[in-house]
């Protein structure tokens, strides 16, 4: 494969991006040799096992990983010496500007661009990209990694690329089958609301349900895996504590487990008025009551509440039952379960609702005497989310 590398030039070059200039040859051979003669280190950099490279800060690679360079199809890492990242993957837009990678109209919204300038500008950074090639040559779907750092006194980026093809494809197989299967049910809600009204009895009233159930669980597995991709939107909007628990158990009280377990509110919850995504926090405490009602025996009471605390509020889901010590070691871990295998995913989802996306902090106490709470405590004020906190841009 062969390589489109410019050659040095001018500072002067017009640029629509990042700097054009280039390190000279001499002096990208000086900083190899300085890598080169770190001890261990191609050792430890080949056992990475995606493709990395170095690059100084003129985004030009001084150093590259085995796997790099298997991927690049060159026998020596002298082959790679040089060239920008672009460059060396030979992407279809590097030849639109004399100043090659970084330096065209397309490298501002190119999230390898992107990455590696945040990464020399002292910032850790992960964004996706699509590097389009040549005609006939598959474009590239990556996910970018840039960590900066200094090495006697001069500024570096590890860079490395992750293929994400199988991921990309996945979630859009996923977006495909939950926008499919959601129009199914709702087909489905609409024949059983339609049944109940020409035969009004406990049958009809149970299709009613079960078909309910079925959206709730869909909807559920949804949010949990666009929480999980990072590409949960977040709408915070004044909601009030009293509301949010009366909300939520009167929906769980129709569910089947609990029909010989009481669902109170606390008659001293104290009502505190703040901000955050309301659907996400019926999701949250939805899934500690579900797990809380199923804990629970026949006649034991599960009880909802929420408290004022400074500068925010507290929800809290209790039920009279202790967790083994061996359970609470493991309970928001994703696929573990007291339930059965392909279980578990309850406490996981309410801790990454929670803690990523309302900016909050999940607890727990359990004990014999005390039995089991589970604790949601939330900022008055839903903090506005950085995207890049939990979401990256996806080129075009």
């Amino acid at each position: 494969m062969g390589r489109r590398m410019p050659q040095l030039v001018e500072p002067r070059l017009p640029t629509s991006f990042l700097p054009a200039e280039r390190t000279p040859p001499e002096e990208v051979r000086r900083q190899y040799e300085l890598f080169k003669s770190l001890p261990h280190f191609r050792a430890v950099f080949d056992s990475i096992p995606d493709p990395a490279v170095v690059l100084n800060k003129t985004r030009q690679a001084v150093f590259a990983n085995k796997r790099l360079l298997e991927f690049l199809d060159v026998g020596r890492i002298e082959d790679a010496l040089g060239g920008r990242p672009g460059e060396l993957v030979e992407c279809a837009r590097v030849s639109e500007n004399p100043g090659g990678c970084g330096t065209t109209e397309f490298c501002v919204t190119c999230g390898a661009a992107r990455a590696i300038a945040d990464g020399l500008g002292g910032k850790k950074s992960v964004r996706d990209c699509v590097i389009l090639r040549e005609t006939g040559v598959p474009p590239l779907e990556l996910e970018v990694y840039s960590t900066p750092f200094e090495l006697e006194g001069e500024r570096f980026t590890f860079t490395a690329f992750k293929d994400a093809s199988s991921a990309n494809r996945r979630r859009q197989l996923e977006r495909i089958f939950f926008h499919d299967v959601l129009n199914l049910v709702a087909g489905l809600q609409g024949y059983a609301d339609a049944l109940r009204e020409e035969v009004p009895n406990h049958l009809a009233e149970r299709v009613v349900e079960i078909a309910g159930k079925i959206h709730d669980e869909i909807e559920a597995q949804k949010t949990l895996l666009a929480a999980e991709n990072n590409e949960l939107p977040v709408n915070p909007e004044p909601i009030e504590s009293a509301s949010v628990l009366s909300e939520v158990a009167f929906m769980y009280r129709r569910l089947e487990a609990a029909k010989d377990v009481g669902v109170v509110v606390d008659q001293n919850a104290e009502n505190v008025r703040f901000t955050a995504d309301p659907t996400l926090l019926r999701r949250v405490i939805g899934n500690l009551l579900k797990n809380a009602i199923e804990a629970s025996g026949p006649l034991q009471a599960v009880t909802l509440g929420s408290r004022a605390l400074e500068g925010g509020v507290e929800l809290f889901v209790h039920n009279k039952r202790a967790m083994p010590p061996a359970v609470q070691a493991q309970v928001f871990q994703r696929s573990f379960s007291t339930k059965g295998e392909d279980r578990g995913l309850g406490t996981h989802s309410a801790r990454l609702l929670t803690e990523r996306y309302l900016q909050g902090k999940i607890r727990f106490v359990s004990d014999e005497r005390r039995g089991t709470t589970f604790a949601v405590a939330l900022p008055l004020e839903a903090p506005k989310l950085d995207a890049k906190s939990h979401d990256r841009p996806t080129d075009q």
